[in-house]
């Protein structure tokens, strides 16, 4: 992939690009950090060592020094205290909000927290900022154009898969030849619910129950996203005589009730018009005003 063709989707398709970094926005904005420095006391007496390391530090000493030898923070002391740069809500309470309010190369008074006695010295700050769409467009583009490529991979790949089914051969041998992820579902009768990812394709219940273990494939990708699916039956269970017959009487019933209820309701019909005719029948709109 080059420059030149990442270059060139975000020239085509400037609307895609700016979508994806309209999804991607929380990722460019960066917030206010700062990098510190502390040593930690603990203990009883750990206010009064914390005050003998702040005179020594007033006197001219090396922070980082000062933290090597006195600091009780295990994970920072080798580094001369170093908490590194972070935002808001990441370090304990009364640390970071002394940290915030410091400037570059200031040094804290003790500051207590529940796991003791700090001293902080800010390093560095660093303002809250946000990368825009022209500072990252040829890096979303690079994203589309690798995802645009992947997806035609898989797609070329069903399309193969698809035509050697086709050609005879055998789903599950063909499927590992080729990589593919093979998903099996329990038997779905007709009143049943298809898989999500099968869902959504119109008219895939009736193709599905059209295939037969004579013609096992369906006969297209189904392609939803960047997902490619190829449907073939593994098996199918014919109903019985008995649930046929018993079906076929269900049914039947249904279509006799349907039957009389509009019979009934033609005649109840057919016999208010000639009763309004002779005027025997009056009707009245109940919800008409007045």
């Amino acid at each position: 992939m080059t420059g030149d063709e990442a270059r060139a989707l975000a020239d085509a398709e400037p609307e895609r690009v700016a979508e994806l970094y309209r999804e991607r926005a929380p990722e460019y904005r960066i917030p206010e950090q700062v990098r510190a420095r502390h040593m930690l006391f603990q203990g009883d007496d750990a206010g009064e060592r914390a005050a003998a390391a702040l005179a020594r530090l007033r006197a001219g000493e090396d922070f980082e020094a000062l933290a090597l030898e006195l600091s009780e923070d295990a994970a920072t002391r080798e580094d001369g205290g170093d908490l590194g740069f972070f935002p808001r809500g990441r370090m304990l309470p009364g640390l970071e909000a002394v940290a915030f309010e410091l400037g570059e190369g200031e040094l804290s008074e003790p500051v207590e927290t529940d796991r003791g006695v700090h001293l902080v010295r800010v390093e560095e700050r660093q303002e809250a900022s946000e990368r825009s769409l022209e500072e990252v467009r040829f890096e979303l583009a690079r994203e589309l154009l690798a995802s645009d490529r992947t997806r035609d991979a898989a797609a070329e790949a069903a399309e193969t898969f698809l035509e050697r089914l086709q050609e005879g051969a055998a789903y599950d041998d063909e499927a590992r030849l080729l990589g593919l992820q093979v998903d099996a579902t329990p038997l779905i009768g007709w009143s049943d619910p298809l898989p999500p990812e099968l869902a959504s394709h119109p008219g895939l219940r009736g193709a599905v129950f059209g295939l037969t273990r004579e013609a096992r494939v369906l006969d297209r990708v189904l392609a939803s996203g960047d997902s490619f699916d190829v449907v073939w039956l593994v098996d199918r269970e014919e109903p019985s005589e008995e649930e046929i017959a018993s079906q076929a009487l269900l049914l039947q019933e249904q279509l006799e009730r349907e039957a009389r209820g509009r019979l009934l309701g033609l005649w109840y019909r057919r016999l208010s018009e000639e009763l309004q005719r002779s005027g025997d029948l009056e009707v009245y709109d109940l919800y008409s005003a007045g």
